[in-house]
């Protein structure tokens, strides 16, 4: 718990809509030349987009989210998945919180650029899309009987709206936590699984065998056993 009780949180979130709003007339004017029928058409139309774009940052700390955030926060919001538009919604950070503390204990997680800060915090980054498109169209047509100078008349509306949503995620540990990361690491990968009394080295191999075997099943991960002669 001590380990990531000052982890730091950060979201990026950027939102971006565009709506367009396209209106389209067609009228057909009806003229008698010389005992001939003619039409002329005349159409018009009116297109619109508009769109736009909100990007913001907020950070956060587990203790903070922990001891500061009252216990009926939630209530009256939604904390289930929202269909319409996922941000507002569950989104999954508990799964990728799970995966950050497994990564950071069971697989060694590194800092983002450990070639120029090999000693910094384990980090982990990751980046959830959603995008919500909705539609419509209405398209009327009146024909004139009987007919005089205008035959037929039409009206065609699209409307639609695409919503975007990104959130990046990112979570470090704090600096001051590293010390506690080797020995957990340790603890978790060599620590005895089992208790046995071996006499010679092929022995404790063998109890090493059953050991990583038994991590193995337990964590959920397969690694490779090697054997020092």
């Amino acid at each position: 718990m001590e380990l990531f009780w000052d982890t730091g949180v950060a979201y990026d979130f950027v939102l971006e809509a565009e709506e367009k709003n396209n209106i389209n007339t067609e009228v057909n004017f009806l003229r008698l030349i010389s005992g001939n029928t003619g039409t002329l058409g005349l159409k018009a139309g009116l297109d619109r987009t508009r769109s736009n774009t909100r990007t913001f940052t907020l950070t956060d700390t587990f203790s903070k989210l922990v001891s500061e955030i009252p216990p009926h926060y939630c209530d009256g919001r939604v904390v289930e998945e929202n269909i319409v538009y996922p941000m507002a919604g569950k989104v999954g950070i508990d799964k990728v919180l799970r995966d950050f503390v497994n990564l950071t204990l069971f697989a060694n997680l590194a800092p983002r650029d450990s070639a120029k800060q090999p000693d910094g915090p384990p980090t982990y980054v990751v980046a959830l899309d959603f995008e919500t498109s909705i539609s419509g169209s209405a398209t009327p047509k009146v024909e004139f009987s009987p007919v005089r100078s205008v035959s037929d008349a039409s009206l065609a509306a699209n409307v639609s709206r695409k919503d975007t949503h990104k959130l990046t995620l990112g979570f470090a540990i704090a600096k001051g936590s590293l010390a506690r990361v080797t020995p957990l690491r340790s603890a978790f990968f060599i620590g005895p699984l089992l208790t046995a009394s071996a006499t010679t080295r092929s022995e404790a191999a063998a109890v090493d065998a059953v050991s990583q075997f038994k991590a193995n099943n337990i964590f959920g991960a397969r690694r490779a056993i090697v054997i020092s002669q």
